[in-house]
């Protein structure tokens, strides 16, 4: 974001044709980037905007300032303004699908970040955000492809790795989940949830001892999650340890994962 305000006081600064609205849009700067004080900065920006309407500089600021008050609508009207005004630019177009995936118009902002790409093919986050638009619209391979897009970019987003293997997962890809998770766990070794759904891929092979390996990094994580003590029970079922698949059917249930209940009474006798 610091990238983008430094952008875009030098792309509009030959704009500034007069030396009171170029003090006053260095102001309204100054309210927005150091100060933080956006309510000041957009009345700043909307005052030069009435006094000159295709100042798009203007425009971009107080969808800044309104993007940082919630106000995501008014935010919205001033990107599709600025590109408007700059249709060459591919961050207009992001901005508009940002705000539009806000808004839960995830049709849109696809739309809006495909135009991104289009006007800049190496925008991480525009990948990025198009596959969690297309992830919430139950695209999953489509989404893996944006995500595996963001991360070939961008090796710093390791999130896409993440959520590339939770899609691989639930569509069953066991053994390219597997590699993705594995990717990420060597990135980011303390994420309980990646172990849980590397532990998933394992049982769906039948591969119980891994998945039970997984599970006990998972739940040394995090000891709270009931899902992991219910699955490291089936894996342990299918091991033939019924002992300990009891122990950890009764933590699960202690943790509120009713499911657990029928598993007890079949194998805590």
């Amino acid at each position: 974001m610091k990238k983008n305000f430094i952008f875009f006081l030098l792309l509009f600064a030959d704009q500034l044709v007069a030396q009171s609205t170029e003090s006053l849009y260095l102001s309204g700067f100054k309210l927005l980037t150091e100060k933080k004080e956006y309510l000041r900065a957009k009345n700043i920006f909307s005052k030069i905007i009435q006094e000159d309407p295709s100042y798009a500089g203007a425009y971009y600021c107080r969808g800044l300032a309104n993007s940082a008050l919630k106000e995501n609508r008014a935010a919205l009207q001033d990107f599709v303004a600025f590109a408007r005004l700059t249709p060459g630019e591919a961050i207009a177009y992001y901005q508009i699908g940002y705000h539009k995936g806000l808004l839960k118009d995830d049709a849109g902002a696809i739309q809006a970040f495909s135009q991104a790409i289009k006007l800049d093919s190496m925008y991480a986050d525009a990948y990025f955000l198009r596959g969690l638009s297309h992830y919430r619209l139950e695209r999953p391979e489509i989404a893996i492809f944006d995500f595996q897009e963001a991360y070939a970019i961008d090796k710093s987003n390791i999130d896409a790795l993440l959520l590339k293997g939770e899609i691989q997962v639930k569509l069953e890809w066991t053994r390219e989940a597997i590699l993705t998770l594995s990717t990420y766990l060597g990135r980011n070794p303390e994420s309980s949830k990646a172990y849980f759904l590397r532990a998933t891929a394992h049982g769906l092979q039948g591969s119980n001892g891994n998945a039970v390996s997984d599970l006990n990094r998972c739940i040394r994580l995090d000891p709270t999650n009931k899902d992991a003590f219910l699955l490291r029970g089936t894996s342990k079922v299918a091991l033939g340890d019924r002992s300990e698949a009891c122990s950890d059917f009764l933590e699960a249930n202690r943790l509120g994962e009713r499911e657990a209940l029928g598993l007890i009474r079949q194998y805590c006798k």
